[in-house]
């Protein structure tokens, strides 16, 4: 597996690239890269159509800065001069785990004070650039798109937030044994956290600018859904645990009973056994899930978005849709991955299975809802 970056550079090309960027965290940020170019143009799309109407968004231009904005940029002067004067002179710690080095207290004073006087030279010269000059108010029609970039900025911010905090839950002894070691590892993020945190955020945040919010979420379904597949791909490379559980006897054996299905496919798309992952574990050869997840995710986040085109169907229904074969999708991968269950009533079952199958019913739920609505306006 490839942990890091360097990682694959160094397999396909025989030389190791000192980049200290982990294979995960690489791939969740590409997964905002496709859920921002998908939803952004479905946006576009949808707003030439006229479902979408124009609001005014205000720009304010010129204007010395306030006592606020020089504060603030003093301290993220300070921060990132204390940070990146570290980085710099132990590189090779960086390198090897950049996660522990950016959230511990380890620091450069010199690169402080460095940081505090370039973002002071900054701010002074903006404000006698813009010194006795009133700052300069403008309206302008924006569009749900145009947003777009707010859009993902809060999402990710929640998102990961959300993500953490459904880990913690999911794992609270390992949580409470090493509470910082939990909190810094972006190995350790659940997704439906992130996607519930994520769509409250989005949510409250579009209604400022009263943007009906079925046909937004109609139009970030398929990226959604194509994000988390592109996620899982991050998840496989780097092999940070969310594999499936042991084939057969667990030894590379399994591949003497083969299914016929799987016998069109490579035996690592059957069965693998993750070396050099990220988490150093030897799981033995299990089911390859995050990789037929990312298949199925980006496939059917392909498929919603033909729908959408295709068909005309009342605004939130597609995003029904979503939330099914999202559940369905989960709910039956989750048999076959390793996972920590919750005992509920005697039943072994796991956080991704209970909100999984709410998903389905929710999913169900709001489709129904959705077409009494329209019977009723009928």
């Amino acid at each position: 597996m490839y942990p890091r970056i360097s990682d694959l550079t160094k397999d396909l090309f025989g030389f190791e690239l000192p980049l200290p960027i982990q294979s995960f965290g690489f791939m969740m940020a590409m997964g905002f890269v496709t859920a921002y170019f998908m939803i952004y143009y479905e946006l576009k799309r949808k707003a030439k159509l006229g479902i979408f109407s124009s609001f005014q968004i205000t720009h304010t231009t010129g204007g010395e800065p306030s006592k606020t904005d020089i504060f603030i940029n003093f301290v993220l002067g300070a921060v990132l001069g204390y940070k990146l004067g570290y980085v710099f002179t132990n590189y090779a710690l960086f390198n090897a785990n950049p996660q522990q080095i950016l959230l511990s207290t380890e620091g450069s004073f010199g690169g402080l004070f460095v940081g505090i006087l370039l973002m002071g030279l900054y701010k002074g010269y903006e404000y006698y650039k813009y010194k006795g000059i009133k700052p300069k108010k403008e309206k302008k029609d924006a569009y749900p798109h145009d947003l777009m970039g707010n859009v993902i900025f809060i999402a990710a911010v929640s998102g990961i937030l959300g993500a953490k905090i459904f880990a913690v839950l999911e794992t609270w002894d390992d949580f409470i044994k090493h509470p910082l070691q939990s909190l810094i590892a972006f190995d350790g993020l659940t997704y439906y956290g992130g996607l519930i945190f994520g769509a409250i955020s989005v949510i409250y945040y579009i209604r400022r600018y009263k943007i009906p919010v079925l046909p937004y979420l109609d139009a970030a379904a398929p990226g959604l859904m194509a994000t988390y597949g592109v996620g899982r791909i991050g998840c496989h490379i780097s092999g940070d645990g969310d594999w499936g559980i042991q084939v057969g006897d667990g030894t590379a054996a399994c591949y003497a009973n083969k299914p016929a299905f799987f016998k069109i496919f490579p035996d690592w798309f059957y069965a693998y056994n993750y070396p050099n992952n990220v988490l150093g574990e030897t799981p033995g050869y299990v089911y390859p899930t995050p990789l037929w997840e990312a298949i199925l995710g980006i496939s059917l986040g392909l498929i919603l978005l033909l729908i959408g085109r295709k068909l005309k169907l009342h605004h939130g229904v597609l995003f029904c849709i979503y939330l099914i074969v999202n559940g369905i999708e989960r709910f039956l991968i989750e048999k076959i991955r390793v996972n920590i269950p919750y005992n509920i009533f005697g039943l072994k079952i796991t956080q991704a299975e209970i909100l999984s199958f709410s998903l389905i019913l929710i999913g169900i739920a709001g489709w129904v809802w959705i077409q009494k609505k329209q019977n009723m306006t009928k």
